[in-house]
């Protein structure tokens, strides 16, 4: 079990930031601590799945290269070839999957739905999070691959969908106008029911703006820029470059720190475009929101004391923003302010992990796989699980965003709705 249990821990050191940190304080001793916790392998070992590593990648991107070129037939045979060849990896299932969702072959993908367990030969050798982490993942590929195409959508157009006045509660609302996007690809549906969101975009793992489930909050009053600031000026707060933001919540990466004021002041005027996430406390914003129905548990897994940890406050000028990553399924109100979002599929993030965000928002030739939409003040977006996304705020931007967790049991879902045995 030497190279299952090698491949267990690669996949644990990525996902898990607490227990990489834990191996990497260990230095020198790292390999004995890993053998007594469990881990049991050897440095041979550990190349030898470095150069499998680098295979599969390899593998993986002549796929994603065939696919990107339109050449279906291709990805299908390097894809069907690749699986074969690496009888561990669920991420090349994953990328399998896709395909077959690319090709409409739904039969072909039903029957590894079929067998998508816990003891499926490549998940059974993982510990249990990460198992679950990738049940999750494959999950939303197989939602991905078997949902119908989504309905076609009309770009939002800026003179009726845009700022009507310079400011909105007190923050500046001037957008360059070529910049707004010329194309809009999500769904955008006013207080649907939690069955019909479940139904349409919760099980079918696809993104929705949904209007009406921000109007009786009371941070449209206590989030306007005077009283905002009047109650959260003095707070010290995080600053991140917009550029590294998610690479300094990843590592635990010290940043700047000032109180609320002083950024408020500042932040239109830095050429840095600095940004708060995750700014606040979660208690010290917990009375100016209500988390909509459709988003409550059993739906979504994650627990009250949980939903808390992961709440982020965000407050950024126009020019911030932050680069693609993935998580659980999340909720993103935004109260005041426009924002561009970027939504990559699961399995597809490969092509575009340094994507320059700036350089996609003021493009006129974003790539067809990048799905692209506006979210415009008092809209709630649905992130689904595990897809990839980025953001670029058009305007100053103040909001909240919150993860949810996972569906459970997601594969289950799907072979109960397809009837499948």
């Amino acid at each position: 079990m030497s190279i299952q249990a090698a491949r267990a821990f690669h996949e644990r050191a990525f996902s898990d930031n607490e227990f990489r940190r834990a191996v990497e304080a260990k230095g020198r001793e790292g390999l004995q601590f890993l053998n007594d916790i469990g881990y049991a392998f050897d440095v041979e070992h550990w190349r030898k799945l470095q150069q499998t590593l680098k295979e599969e990648q390899a593998e993986a991107a002549l796929t994603i290269e065939n696919l990107s070129q339109g050449d279906i037939t291709a990805a299908l045979n390097a894809s069907r070839n690749s699986l074969a060849k690496f009888p561990l990896s669920w991420q090349l299932l994953d990328l399998h999957v896709a395909v077959l969702g690319h090709c409409g072959a739904h039969a072909e993908c039903k029957t590894f739905l079929r067998e998508l367990y816990a003891d499926h030969p490549r998940l059974v050798y993982l510990d249990g999070p990460q198992r679950q982490r990738a049940l999750d993942i494959l999950g939303a590929t197989f939602a991905f691959a078997l949902a119908q195409n989504p309905e076609l959508q009309k770009a939002r157009d800026l003179a009726t969908a845009g700022p009507t006045a310079p400011t909105a509660g007190g923050w500046s609302m001037t957008l360059k106008a070529e910049v707004w996007p010329d194309r809009h690809q999500v769904a955008v549906v006013a207080c649907p029911t939690v069955e019909d969101f479940a139904a349409r975009f919760a099980y079918r793992n696809r993104p929705v703006l949904l209007q009406g489930l921000t109007d009786d909050w009371s941070a449209k009053d206590t989030w306007r820029r005077d009283p905002f600031l009047k109650t959260h000026g003095q707070t010290t707060v995080q600053v991140h470059p917009a550029r590294d933001v998610v690479e300094n919540l990843r590592t635990g990466q010290p940043t700047e720190q000032m109180l609320m004021s002083d950024y408020a002041t500042q932040m239109s005027a830095r050429g840095d475009v600095p940004y708060i996430f995750k700014g606040l406390d979660s208690a010290a914003i917990a009375a100016d929101f209500d988390e909509p129905d459709q988003f409550a548990a059993p739906l979504f897994s994650n627990a009250v004391e949980k939903r808390h940890e992961r709440t982020f406050f965000y407050l950024g000028p126009a020019g911030s923003g932050v680069g693609f990553h993935q998580h659980v399924a999340a909720w993103n109100a935004l109260v005041y302010g426009y924002k561009i979002w970027f939504f990559i599929p699961p399995h597809a993030i490969q092509r575009y992990r340094n994507a320059n965000i700036t350089a996609l928002a003021f493009s006129d030739d974003v790539p067809e796989e990048i799905i692209k939409c506006v979210q415009c003040q008092g809209e709630v977006l649905f992130v689904p699980q595990y897809w990839h996304h980025a953001t670029y705020n058009l305007t100053d931007c103040i909001g909240v965003a919150r993860e949810i967790g996972t569906i459970d049991n997601l594969p289950q879902r799907l072979r109960d709705a397809l009837s499948l045995a």
